[in-house]
């Protein structure tokens, strides 16, 4: 899936699945997670050490494999959005927006660029381009750009409507640990101030078809069906080799289309190589097992190429 239409499944309200990963430029991962039929990948350069050449290869790599890699940047920065478009991004993703003045420096970024200086400000405020041929020039110099904003506090909530009527923002994806801890709930996803405050984003965001998702992290499955049942179509799950081996494979899992595809009435069952403690060589081997892939209906697997106890992982999404 290319940026374009990833941008189209956002806006018509149609589910789209991605990881995830601190660690994206291991040279296994674009296809590896082509074979589970992801639709993005989530380069996050938030909270990693990965420099502007890895993205570069990584980014352009995740493409060419037929997965939208969508770049999630430090800070909301235009200068910083721009560079990871050049650099081969689909999308940008942009931490902790809050204001009106944010977004339309985003916008500029991703979807305007080369446009800069004066000739930005007037088609960001005005709506006025050079002439036509220039506001024609950039739709096609953008074709995949994604604009994906986070929000993560009470201010980001309070101020979402006037967020989404600056235009150009795809789809918002809540990052569920900061808004938690912004709304003085730390980490409890299941506390009525924080279901309000992400049903109240997921509301405004559906009413004005865009894109909405809250990033799972931790804790049930069942919580991450609850919230695609309130309305997320941008199922994004973290896995990362910073993970535990079975909680990673469990995300890929559960993110992968030939799973997914019999999401409305199936319950699946998978038996992973059951793996005690974490190295990096264990999960290289999890991720070299194709026994890990689930087929989607009944599926059975090999023989395990690793001989040691198996346990099951079990997870059940019904009626979605």
């Amino acid at each position: 899936m290319r940026g374009s239409e990833l941008r189209r499944a956002l806006t018509s309200g149609r589910r789209v699945y991605g990881i995830n990963v601190e660690g994206f430029g291991h040279p296994r991962w674009p296809k590896f997670f082509a074979d589970l039929g992801l639709d993005f990948v989530f380069m996050d350069t938030e909270h990693s050490p990965n420099n502007r050449e890895t993205v570069a290869w990584a980014a352009q790599t995740y493409a060419a494999f037929g997965i939208a890699p969508l770049l999630r940047i430090p800070e909301p920065s235009p200068p910083l959005a721009a560079m990871g478009i050049d650099a081969g991004a689909h999308g940008i993703i942009a931490p902790y927006v809050e204001t009106v003045a944010q977004v339309k420096g985003l916008v500029g970024a991703v979807k305007y660029r080369p446009l800069k200086g004066e000739a930005l400000e007037l088609a960001l405020n005005r709506g006025q381009f050079p002439n036509p041929e220039t506001a024609a020039y950039l739709e096609n110099f953008n074709p995949d750009a994604v604009l994906v904003i986070m929000i993560e506090s009470p201010a980001g909530v309070h101020n979402l409507p006037a967020l989404l009527d600056v235009g150009g923002v795809d789809a918002v994806l809540m990052g569920p640990h900061d808004l938690s801890i912004s709304h003085g709930v730390p980490e409890q996803y299941d506390h009525p101030v924080f279901v309000q405050a992400a049903q109240e984003v997921i509301r405004v965001c559906r009413s004005r078809q865009v894109g909405v998702g809250i990033h799972y992290i931790s804790g049930s499955i069942e919580r991450a069906i609850a919230w695609a049942r309130w309305g997320c179509n941008l199922i994004s799950h973290r896995a990362t080799p910073c993970s535990s081996p079975p909680a990673f494979s469990r995300s890929c899992l559960l993110c992968g289309r030939r799973w997914r595809a019999h999401l409305p009435t199936t319950r699946v069952c998978w038996a992973l190589p059951g793996i005690r403690g974490f190295s990096l060589s264990s999960t290289q081997r999890i991720l070299s097992c194709p026994s890990i892939l689930a087929s989607g209906r009944r599926w059975s697997p090999p023989t395990p190429p690793i001989k040691r106890s198996t346990s099951r992982l079990c997870a059940t999404w019904s009626n979605i």
